[in-house]
C-alpha cells in the first residue's frame, strides 16, 4: 500500500457534530463477495452476481478446510449467505456484536451506483458458540456504502459522496434519524478506492483509507473549493 497523505480527522468527544480533518489514505482495494439473497424482501438482490465461470465456488465450510491455519489458531465460519451477501466492510461494537456493511452496488462495476440499495446489518452470536444466531436490518436504501466504525452513540458511515454519521442514542437498533452529513465531495472514479477501512486508534482518532486512482475535495456541507482538501 502506498501512503498518500498523512491527514487526520477528529472527533471532538463532547459534540458528536464536530469532525474536523480526513484519516490517512493509503491505496486499498475491498474485495467483493458474491453471495445470496436478502432475507426480508429489502433491497431485492440482483438476479445475477456473478459472472459464468467454471471454476466452482467452494461452500463456507469447505473454503476453511482448505486454508493453511498457524499452530494455535482456529478458522470456524460465523456468517455465510444467504445471511448477508456483498459483505464490504464490517465492524464490532461495544457488546460484540458484528455490523456488516452489504453493498449491492459494488459488483455492477461502473453502472448504478448511485442506486440506494447498500444497507447495513447488525450480526449476533447470543450464545456464545461463535456462529450468528441473531441478526437486524439497522438502515438500508445507502449508497455505494462503503466504510463503518460504531461509536459515540451511532455509526460512522462512509457512502460517497458523504461521510455521515447515523445516531442512535438509544441503542435500541433503530436510526433516530436520517444520516447526518459530516464531510461531503468524495470521489467514486474508482469504485474500490473510495473511503474505506475506518478503524478507531488508540489516540482516540478514527483513521480509514483513499485510495489514489478516486480524486476527492473534501469539506464540511457548504464549503468553498478554498474551505476543502483535495485528496
Amino acid at each position: 500500500m502506498i501512503n498518500r497523505a498523512m491527514q487526520r480527522f477528529s472527533y471532538d468527544r463532547r459534540n458528536a457534530h464536530s469532525l474536523v480533518a480526513l484519516a490517512v489514505f493509503m491505496v486499498h482495494a475491498i474485495a467483493s463477495i458474491p453471495l445470496a439473497a436478502a432475507d426480508d424482501g429489502r433491497n431485492q438482490l440482483p438476479k445475477k452476481q456473478h459472472k459464468d465461470s467454471d471454476t466452482p465456488f467452494l461452500k463456507p465450510a469447505e473454503a476453511v478446510s482448505k486454508m493453511a491455519i498457524p499452530d494455535g489458531f482456529e478458522v470456524s465460519v460465523f456468517a455465510s449467505e444467504p445471511d448477508i451477501a456483498e459483505p464490504i466492510a464490517f465492524c464490532f461494537d461495544d457488546r460484540g456484536r458484528m455490523w456488516v456493511v452489504e453493498n449491492f452496488n459494488y459488483q455492477t462495476r461502473k453502472k448504478h451506483t448511485d442506486d440506494p440499495v447498500s444497507r447495513i446489518q447488525i450480526l449476533e452470536d447470543t450464545d456464545g458458540d461463535g456462529v450468528l444466531d441473531k441478526k437486524k436490518i439497522f438502515t438500508d436504501k445507502l449508497t455505494f456504502t462503503s466504510g463503518i466504525a460504531c461509536g459515540f452513540g451511532g455509526v460512522f458511515v462512509g457512502s460517497p459522496p458523504n461521510f455521515s454519521f447515523i445516531p442512535d442514542k438509544d441503542g435500541d437498533d433503530v436510526p433516530d434519524g436520517p444520516p447526518q452529513v459530516l464531510l461531503d465531495g468524495w470521489g467514486i472514479q474508482d469504485r474500490h478506492e473510495t473511503l474505506n477501512s475506518f478503524i478507531w486508534g488508540p489516540d482516540g482518532w478514527l483513521y480509514g483509507c483513499h485510495g489514489v486512482f478516486t480524486h476527492s475535495n473534501v469539506g464540511k456541507p457548504g464549503d468553498t473549493d478554498a474551505q476543502r482538501q483535495f485528496i
